[in-house]
């Protein structure tokens, strides 16, 4: 970590001490609130997906503008009301670490459009959110590595992994990948605006199926079945740029293509 973000991540632990308007005057003084963040996860991001099997705990977190709502992941499947946990490293022009984000998806009742909403998350480096505009990491422990067949992850003594590499490719579908990924928002039962993305939204669909998972998992037991449904893994990183919390405009048409179009075909064929 170089020098910039080294003193960021101390002044970061110093404004928390601040009481909440304080530290929402400082953000907004910074334009913070209106800067695009480059956001790159780096490769190897693993998503670890769970049925949910009780809802009352996510609807708690859930503003009236959002309803919960079932996904289909590819083409193929069913709709399926799922809890994921998406464990990555990520890096940035203020911050460089590892997160564990518990996310599920809801619909947006005044445009029916399906979106990600991180009701939880964990992390070894600095972060913000709608609730915490200044936020130390939450995390003492946190590894994602790789060898030649694996790749392991561990947060903690809470929650960790052994995926064995595949070469199964397949392409996620449109609504899932790319609609969800557009707008993002926190587990928060207040109205707020969400995080806006722009990313590749081809490389966004291009995932690893994964067949073989040791996993431990200690977070939200009560609201996902015991057993995972699906795991899989983006081979390559992925650029985000953010809009944080922001009525930027939206042109969404582009993700609304058929699942059957000829790029859709070619990868999930061939690629």
């Amino acid at each position: 970590m170089n020098l910039k973000k080294i003193l960021l991540n101390l002044s970061v632990h110093l404004i928390t001490l601040f009481p909440q308007n304080i530290q929402t005057n400082i953000y907004e003084w910074a334009n913070l609130d209106k800067n695009e963040l480059i956001f790159n996860v780096l490769p190897n991001s693993v998503w670890v997906g769970y049925e949910i099997k009780n809802e009352t705990r996510i609807n708690e977190l859930l503003p009236n503008d959002l309803e919960l709502c079932p996904i289909k992941l590819f083409s193929f499947s069913k709709d399926m009301k799922m809890l994921f946990f998406n464990f990555f490293k990520v890096e940035s022009e203020y911050f460089e670490g590892h997160r564990l984000e518990i996310v599920t998806t809801v619909v947006e009742k005044n445009t029916n459009r399906k979106r990600f909403i991180i009701l939880d998350y964990y992390s070894d480096t600095i972060s913000s959110d709608p609730k915490n505009i200044f936020k130390k990491p939450n995390s003492h422990h946190m590894i994602l590595l790789e060898n030649k067949n694996q790749i392991i992850g561990q947060l903690d003594n809470q929650y960790n992994f052994i995926i064995d590499k595949t070469n199964h490719s397949i392409s996620l579908s449109n609504e899932f990948a790319i609609g969800c990924n557009k707008k993002i928002y926190y587990g928060l039962n207040e109205i707020h605006l969400p995080n806006i993305l722009n990313f590749d939204e081809i490389q966004i669909k291009k995932i690893k199926m994964v067949n073989k998972l040791n996993i431990y998992n200690q977070l939200w037991e009560n609201t996902r079945k015991s057993n995972y449904d699906i795991v899989f893994y983006y081979p390559k990183g992925i650029e985000f740029k953010i809009y944080p919390n922001t009525n930027k405009t939206l042109n969404e048409s582009n993700y609304e293509i058929s699942e059957h179009s000829y790029e859709s075909f070619l990868f999930d064929n061939f690629l």
